[in-house]
């Protein structure tokens, strides 16, 4: 399941220009990580294990739309 969580995420976003490619880099990430650790060549190295995670992360990230509230906090910067 851990392994299927970043192209879950991808699927389930919203239907968008940015869409197709959150799935491709989220398949290509959990196949990636699948075929290398089937020969023990990935688990347990650390970093390569915190580049899946951060990588996981960007796609959770980049699935989600801003909510209406938080557009507009963006678009309201101080003027200085």
């Amino acid at each position: 399941m851990f392994l299927l969580a970043p192209v879950v995420e991808a699927l389930r976003a919203p239907h968008s220009a940015k869409r197709f490619g959150l799935i491709v880099i989220a398949a290509t990430l959990s196949v990636g990580y699948l075929v290398m650790g089937l020969t023990n060549a990935m688990f347990g190295i650390l970093n390569v294990t915190v580049c899946f995670a951060a990588l996981s992360l960007v796609v959770g990230l980049l699935s989600h739309r801003p909510q209406s509230g938080q557009t507009a906090a963006l678009n309201s910067s101080p003027q200085c």
